[in-house]
């Protein structure tokens, strides 16, 4: 596409007389500024056409960019909240491994060591511990398709009991 340049000069009318006295001189010469400024009144035109275009595209453009702007916050909080989840689920599993099988000045310590011991201070359940804990004075039962190892009861005094066999050899 050809794309006239616009100028644009005061007309020096005594100038332009003296240069165009006759009047088929003057009839060109008018002519010719005429149609050079038809010419660039259809450049503008087309100009002031494609700057609509553009402004058409421009305006979609922002509206897709939005929606996209709006799906990546849409998936960001998905992938937040599934994160979350996650998280909440190993915390669950991670807690209630320290509460029933870890003793609770040793996970504290762990806790400390980690950063999270004001996190999780109160978490650590000695009572749990306790309950969960296999000491030589607890006492096991031994379920019934085990030989028992006295006649009186299901269950086993000590570790110490358990350990009699291996003791002889």
């Amino acid at each position: 596409m050809e794309t006239t340049i616009v100028t644009w000069r005061q007309l020096d009318v005594d100038a332009f007389l003296n240069l165009n006295r006759s009047r088929s001189d003057l009839k060109n010469a008018l002519i010719q500024r005429d149609n050079y400024y038809g010419e660039v009144c259809r450049s503008a035109g087309e100009f002031l056409r494609d700057k609509k275009q553009l402004e058409a595209k421009i305006t979609r453009m922002k509206s897709e960019i939005n929606d996209l702007k709006n799906q990546v916050a849409e998936l960001e909080q998905m992938n937040t909240k599934r994160i979350n989840r996650y998280s909440q689920v190993m915390l669950s599993k991670m807690k209630k491994v320290l509460d029933t099988y870890v003793y609770p000045d040793i996970a504290n310590e762990i806790l400390k060591k980690e950063g999270l011991g004001s996190l999780f201070g109160l978490y650590v359940n000695p009572e749990s511990v306790e309950s969960e804990l296999i000491t030589p004075e607890s006492v096991l039962e031994i379920s019934s398709n085990q030989a028992t190892t006295s006649d009186e009861d299901d269950t086993v005094d000590s570790i110490q009991d358990l350990m009699g066999g291996f003791d002889d050899e």
